[in-house]
């Protein structure tokens, strides 16, 4: 969603999730980026629905229990850091928690554990978003390349996770 308002924009974007990068960029180049991630952040997880789902949780979200994170994660189809980025941009967990959360999130992934690798890269994608980005490849309206960028992965394994998007619609 990032990419595609950078698209909507016109204007060429940076692709890293690691926003610390933000501050380096001129005072322009910076809004854009804010914009950009506002922009991603309010069509994954929408902030009025957000609000509603977390009304009932303390006011300390540091005490929050992974379960939580993980229901929250699961509703908007994100990742958890998504669901913890949320609550630090609305400043309800400080920098330092924020950091330290997704630094252990990460480091329980489980490098080269095999799988399906196509499963694997659709399941951080949006299914809608997926489908729109393989529908305008299909219009000539994106080539390989801008659609691959979108999708997050190279030119080379858009026709595997084509494939899967594709299976996904037929389900």
């Amino acid at each position: 969603m990032h990419e595609l308002a950078h698209l909507l924009l016109s204007m060429n974007g940076l692709s890293k999730f690691d926003n610390r990068y933000i501050d380096q960029l001129p005072q322009a180049e910076r809004q854009i980026e804010q914009f950009c991630n506002a922009v991603a952040a309010e069509v994954l997880i929408p902030l009025s629905d957000f609000e509603q789902q977390t009304r009932t949780f303390p006011d300390d979200i540091e005490r929050v229990g992974e379960e939580q994170f993980s229901n929250l994660a699961n509703r908007y189809g994100v990742s958890r850091e998504a669901i913890l980025r949320r609550f630090l941009d609305q400043g309800r967990v400080s920098s330092a928690f924020y950091e330290r959360l997704s630094k252990l999130w990460a480091s329980q992934q489980k490098p080269g554990s095999g799988g399906d690798w196509y499963a694997s890269q659709n399941s951080y994608l949006s299914d809608r978003f997926a489908k729109e980005v393989v529908r305008r490849h299909y219009r000539n309206q994106l080539s390989v390349e801008q659609a691959a960028d979108l999708l997050g992965i190279k030119a080379k394994n858009f026709a595997g996770l084509e494939q899967r998007i594709l299976q996904g619609a037929a389900a």
